[in-house]
């Protein structure tokens, strides 16, 4: 009677264990994407921009460049000349 019950016991812990593992996968798999527009095959294909951007990226950059040169020139206040010592 004891080890029938106690194997009763051990199966329906196991069934419980496995109805928890169940809710949680069936939570996990709740579908919460939807469709907003549908995919359209674009009427005309889409322009290179190739070399528009290259020389956008270059002028960019290049001012980009210049910019950071004056200044650091600007913010050095090392003396060069002797001018600059009786400027201070």
């Amino acid at each position: 009677m004891e080890r029938e019950a106690k194997s009763n016991r051990q199966i329906y812990e196991a069934l419980l264990q496995r109805e928890k593992e169940l809710r949680v996968s069936s939570n996990s798999r709740s579908n919460n994407v939807r469709v907003v527009d549908r995919a359209e095959v674009p009427k005309s294909p889409m322009a290179a921009a190739g070399r528009r951007t290259w020389l956008l990226s270059l002028a960019v950059g290049l001012v980009l460049a210049i910019g950071v040169a004056f200044g650091l020139d600007y913010m050095n206040d090392t003396i060069k000349t002797p001018e600059d010592v009786a400027r201070r």
